[in-house]
């Protein structure tokens, strides 16, 4: 199935009311936890129904990161439209107010997906897989991006981006309330920002 179509598939209302019953349940159970039932009747489906859908707790899983991540992308192209790619690169200001943007309106909103992915990423086998294709699929879209304005990454620096930006970011994100009272999302993204500055050769090496 074709990716659009595949997004479209779990877009459908009641298996997207299913999904986003899962999500709720995996982010205040952890996916081990989470009962089928009790999803279920979040969603106001039958069990039988659901497995209708879902075969398994794992495709649930599966499932919501494939549309979550689509969404995710989605957004960041709507965010980068916006954006003067002839500017982006012109000086630190500009790149790290569009990190911040990404950070603040794409991450945030999506706290109990960013606790779901890191959580069951390091808890749970059968999660590794999709989740880190997702955090990949973040990764290579901006890489491609790039290449358009003749800006390659090599591995080592999509390396410093995955390790040093996306993750750090992501852990922020999932802290939620328990965040430390002298950072801010604002604080976090322009550190990232750097990181990723000095990737590209604005500034010292983060090494």
């Amino acid at each position: 199935m074709a990716n659009a179509d595949r997004i479209a598939h779990l877009n459908h209302p009641t298996r997207r009311r299913i999904l986003l019953a899962a999500e709720q349940h995996f982010a205040a159970d952890g996916y081990d936890a989470a009962r089928v039932d009790e999803i279920a009747a979040s969603a106001e489906v039958s069990k039988s129904h659901l497995y209708y859908h879902f075969a398994a707790k794992a495709e649930l899983l599966s499932g919501l990161v494939e549309l979550r991540t689509a969404e995710l992308l989605a957004a960041k192209v709507q965010l980068l439209a916006a954006t003067d790619t002839a500017e982006l690169f012109s000086s630190e200001e500009h790149l790290a107010a569009l990190l911040r943007d990404m950070f603040v309106d794409l991450l945030m909103p999506r706290r109990d997906f960013v606790r779901i992915v890191l959580v069951e990423a390091i808890r749970n086998p059968e999660a590794t897989e999709p989740v880190f294709a997702a955090l990949n699929a973040v990764l290579e879209d901006t890489s491609n991006r790039l290449a358009d304005l003749k800006v390659i990454l090599d591995p080592r620096t999509k390396a410093l981006w995955f390790y040093f930006g996306i993750i750090p970011a992501l852990y922020y994100v999932a802290l939620g309330d328990r965040q430390l009272a002298d950072t801010t999302p604002a604080d976090l993204a322009r550190d990232l920002a750097r990181m990723e500055l000095a990737a590209f050769g604005f500034g010292a090496d983060p090494r």
